[in-house]
Formats: C-alpha cells, sequence, structure tokens
C-alpha cells in the first residue's frame, strides 16, 4: 500500500501541469453537472407551477377571421364573439356539457404615462367564474 501512495505522489510531482488540468477539468464537469441538473429541476417546477393554474376540462374560444366562404359569405370575414354567444352556449342546448362559463374582455394596448416613466398595458375584464375555472387566487 506504501509504494502505491508513493507511485501516486511522484506521478503527481514530476507532472504538475497534467495534475492541475485534470483536477480543473473533474472540478469544472461536477460543477456543470449541479448547475445542469438544478436549471433542469428549476424549468420542470416552473412547467408544474404554470400548468397547475388551469382546470384539466377548460375550453377557450376566441374570434377571428374566416379562411373559407360559406353561406354567401366571403373569405376574411371578421368573426366577433358577444354576450349573446355567451348566452347560447349557457342555454339548455349545451347545459350537459357546459359548468361554467366566463367571458373576457381584451383592450389594448393603452400607454400609461407618468412624469418621465411609460408602460404599455392591456385592460382585461371577466366574470367572477374564471377564478374558479384558472384558479386563480386573491392576494
Amino acid at each position: 500500500m506504501n509504494d502505491l501512495l508513493t507511485e501516486i505522489w511522484e506521478s503527481i510531482r514530476r507532472n504538475k501541469l497534467r495534475t492541475a488540468l485534470t483536477g480543473f477539468a473533474v472540478a469544472w464537469g461536477i460543477f456543470m453537472l449541479i448547475v445542469l441538473l438544478g436549471a433542469g429541476n428549476g424549468l420542470m417546477n416552473a412547467f408544474m407551477n404554470q400548468g397547475g393554474r388551469f382546470a384539466t376540462n377548460t375550453m377557450a374560444v376566441f374570434g377571428g377571421v374566416t379562411s373559407k366562404p360559406a353561406n354567401g359569405y366571403q373569405t376574411g370575414r371578421r368573426i366577433n364573439l358577444n354576450d349573446q354567444d355567451v348566452a347560447i352556449t349557457q342555454s339548455a342546448l349545451f347545459s350537459g356539457n357546459v359548468d361554467k362559463i366566463s367571458p373576457e374582455f381584451f383592450k389594448g394596448p393603452y400607454t400609461l404615462a407618468f412624469k418621465s416613466r411609460h408602460t404599455s398595458v392591456y385592460l382585461n375584464g371577466c366574470y367572477p367564474s374564471l377564478m374558479e375555472m384558472n384558479k386563480i387566487e386573491m392576494l
């Protein structure tokens, strides 16, 4: 055992640069392993926290622009949803499939200014049932 330790010590003493570079490479590898594992776990936790905010059985419906002509209307016609669409969705026709509904209103961007500070914001309005659907916590 003593001969083995003596041989290792002599090798380290004779090859100082190789020993230092090997030590640095091992330390760098351990450091990168720790950083990458930490970043991976942090990213996984972020996805789980953000995804956990939404109920699994929710659906979002938006208006838009038509891509094909239908019933005499032309391509590119704008579809805007309104309160009548909400009432139809809540009616007895869909009552077996729809538990809660919460229309949202988006408007913006608006520029807010105070002295030399400026920011761009959006206005968002919704019904109280959205709190249950998206697991919103009031602080």
